[in-house]
């Protein structure tokens, strides 16, 4: 079975809270290409992509200029994920070129978006020209509210025109692929005239092949039909896969790029420990996806924001706990730290045991330490705590422990 549909789960029951949506999309651990990448894996597939190179230094940004002649555009390569129909997934906005200045290592264009692009820091995109076409966003992915794939067309803004709803959804059959119906409301939707009609289908059922090849989440794409001829072109482009597709896919992942990938999720990874930056200052530490998603759904619910979510899983080890700590206490942010463990196959004396070492190792803490434990001997946890004598705030309520560690971050900061 696809490694996507495997790992398809909902955010029923919590759908009020959007952090609980992101923690349960974060859980699934994901490689997302660069788009210069991507393009390279749609030409390999015999997919129309305008002329394109990545550039890392400025004399490489000037031969691409000089190849792809002017009107060509610069595209700084982030990892970000940028969801609306106004924009290119994948990429900041781009810039023509015609007022490029180019000095020692570092591209500057007019939009100020662009300006001191570090090129060895970051890798940025050359890419020629599409002229007279109407851009549409191509989106195919994996749905989890109706747990299949869809494609989704989104006409960027200010390409309305000719009237019509800006966004449509079409689900996808995994055994039948795109069938004649959807083409047909496809090519209708996007205006697909003469040749137009062929090339668009063929593209199509070649990026849903890509899509399933690669055990992809979200295969994105600009589509850009040029209103002067029958031509159709692919830009833009981003893959992200699922990470249980790794072994399956360990070419794609050999293109990992790490330098663009936040520092702490990296370092959580090396310790199996799923850790998500998040814009709040309660640090949390937490076993289990969905008691992680309610712990920071508490947190909101008494006026906090959580710093992170991380998830332990089934660990509870010395090594995990002082892991974990260290990666939320180098975060300055953090004013107060939340420990929320459900105690099952590892009793909670074990895990108050760890937390004690833990909390020794590191010296004193820098900021209030809440410690709620439940489930089995969680009595037993919750007296070694106490008697550990360390400062920490000891609660066996979900309630009190979230309402307890937003006032001390209020009163830490």
């Amino acid at each position: 079975m696809n490694a996507p549909f495997r790992t398809l789960v909902s955010a029923q029951g919590l759908g009020r809270c959007r952090l609980a949506r992101l923690a349960i999309a974060t859980q699934i651990r994901r490689l997302s290409l660069h788009e210069y990448q991507t393009q390279e894996l749609f030409r390999h597939a015999g997919i129309q992509v305008p002329r394109g190179r990545p550039v890392w230094s400025s004399s490489e940004v000037q031969d691409a200029v000089a190849e792809f002649g002017p009107g060509c555009r610069l595209k700084p390569q982030t990892l970000d994920s940028h969801h609306g129909s106004a924009m290119r997934s994948g990429a900041r906005p781009s810039q023509a070129l015609d007022g490029v200045s180019v000095e020692g290592n570092t591209a500057s264009t007019p939009s100020t978006s662009l300006q001191d692009h570090k090129l060895q820091e970051t890798p940025a995109y050359v890419e020629e020209a599409v002229v007279d076409a109407e851009d549409w966003s191509l989106d195919i992915k994996v749905d989890r509210e109706r747990y299949q794939a869809i494609l989704q067309l989104d006409r960027p803004a200010g390409q309305d025109s000719r009237g019509g709803p800006t966004r449509q959804i079409y689900p996808l059959s995994a055994l039948k692929g795109v069938d004649d119906a959807t083409h047909t409301k496809i090519a209708t939707q996007l205006g697909a005239v003469g040749g137009q009609k062929k090339e668009l289908r063929r593209t199509i059922d070649k990026m849903y092949g890509l899509f399933f090849a690669k055990d992809a989440i979200s295969l994105q794409s600009m589509l850009s039909l040029s209103r002067s001829n029958d031509s159709l072109w692919c830009s833009g482009g981003r893959l992200t896969v699922d990470d249980a597709a790794s072994k399956r896919q360990e070419e794609l992942f050999s293109q990992r790029d790490t330098g663009a990938e936040v520092p702490e999720e990296l370092e959580a990874e090396k310790y199996s420990l799923v850790y998500v930056k998040l814009p709040g200052n309660i640090g949390t530490v937490v076993n289990g996806a969905g008691l992680a998603m309610a712990t920071n759904d508490a947190i909101a619910h008494h006026g906090g924001a959580s710093a992170n979510f991380l998830d332990t899983g089934g660990q509870a080890t010395v090594d995990t706990m002082t892991k974990a700590f260290s990666i939320i206490l180098g975060d300055q942010r953090v004013k107060a730290i939340l420990v929320n463990i459900y105690g099952g196959i590892i009793r909670c004396d074990m895990i108050a045991e760890s937390i004690i070492s833990t909390a020794r190792s590191l010296g004193p803490l820098r900021v209030p330490l809440v410690v709620r434990l439940q489930g089995t001997n969680s009595e037993e946890g919750l007296r070694l705590l106490e008697e550990a004598d360390l400062g920490m705030h000891i609660e066996s309520d979900f309630g009190r422990a979230a309402s307890r560690a937003v006032e001390l971050a209020h009163e830490s900061s």
